[in-house]
């Protein structure tokens, strides 16, 4: 019994496939970094420019998020899994009274917040995406 000749291109062509479905499969399968224990500062907000003194963090501890909008504080509970993020807005805030400029901002970072579904962690940058996977917000890692 003969074994058909296969054609070397066919072989080769046949084995980089295998090769690249298996790395896009392993690729999928990496685990999101944890969130828990990260500190962030604000570095864009998608057609924005932040305005000088503009200040925005975020530190995820166990189950809540402290952080501070560009003018104001807040500490309210997240929910983070495999890539997904819901931030939970409730709970107590400080009001100040700011400058326009900070409170635009700031209004438009916690809507960002609210509205993340997702999250990918990726040359020290945070990034924040809505359900449609659009960036909501950029982050860059900031010293603990």
């Amino acid at each position: 019994m003969t074994c058909p000749r296969v054609p070397f291109a066919a072989v080769v062509t046949a084995s980089v496939s295998l090769l690249a479905g298996a790395t896009a499969a392993m690729a999928g399968a990496a685990e999101t970094p944890p969130l828990e224990g990260t500190a962030w500062v604000l570095a864009e907000l998608p057609g924005r420019t932040l305005p000088a003194g503009a200040f925005a963090t975020l530190r995820f501890d166990r189950d809540r998020v402290t952080g501070h909008d560009g003018c104001n504080r807040f500490t309210v509970p997240y929910k983070a899994e495999g890539g997904t993020l819901q931030v939970i807005f409730e709970g107590p805030s400080t009001t100040m009274d700011c400058p326009p400029e900070l409170t635009e901002i700031a209004h438009v970072f916690v809507t960002a917040l609210e509205g993340a579904r997702s999250y990918k962690i990726e040359g020290g940058r945070l990034r924040l995406l809505a359900m449609g996977g659009d960036v909501l917000a950029t982050l860059a890692r900031a010293a603990r």
